[in-house]
């Protein structure tokens, strides 16, 4: 049975991008395969992420090559664009949080879907109580300000059970949780 895993980096005080977007404090952090991120990719049968997320990626051309693998990347947004990047398998969903999910774990399969990004995303698939697992990878470097992952705008406590805990040479740390489903 697939599971939904957000992957994502952040700083040790818990930003993933800075005010403008930067994210150059991710330099020395980019050998995703000292991570175990190649694993975890042959293992996700789709992925999902937000409009900026999309839009920063195609900028910043992270999607070029086969880095995130051949699953499809389900982009969830207001407005499909005009002329979609061709660097991915990008499908575009307009009806919602719970459209996506279905269609990513419609299209995933018995793998995994691999939540990629960004804040709000994660808040949405969090309240709703579709996310089962993060992986959340702390950069020893502390923004002070910056683009949080978590919002102050839930609406709901979320119980995280800890499955794992990783440190790895360069000071990255990977703190591996389950969350907690309410019955």
């Amino acid at each position: 049975m697939s599971k939904t895993i957000l992957e994502i980096a952040l700083t040790t005080d818990g930003f993933v991008a800075g005010q403008n977007d930067e994210q150059d404090w991710l330099e020395g952090f980019d050998n995703l395969s000292e991570f175990g991120f190649d694993e975890f990719i042959a293992n996700t049968g789709a992925i999902i992420m937000g409009k900026r997320s999309y839009d920063l990626g195609v900028k910043r051309g992270w999607f070029k090559g086969d880095s995130y693998g051949d699953s499809p990347i389900l982009v969830i947004c207001n407005e499909i664009p005009q002329v979609p990047s061709q660097d991915a398998d990008f499908r575009f969903v307009t009806s919602g949080v719970d459209e996506l999910y279905d269609r990513a774990i419609e299209a995933a399969g018995e793998k995994n879907v691999y939540v990629f990004g960004g804040p709000n995303l994660v808040q949405q698939l969090l309240d709703k109580g579709l996310l089962d697992e993060m992986r959340l990878n702390y950069v020893p470097i502390l923004l002070g300000k910056g683009i949080p992952l978590f919002s102050n705008d839930s609406k709901t406590r979320h119980q995280l059970e800890l499955i794992q805990t990783k440190q790895f040479s360069n000071g990255l740390s990977r703190l591996h949780y389950r969350v907690v489903k309410e019955d």
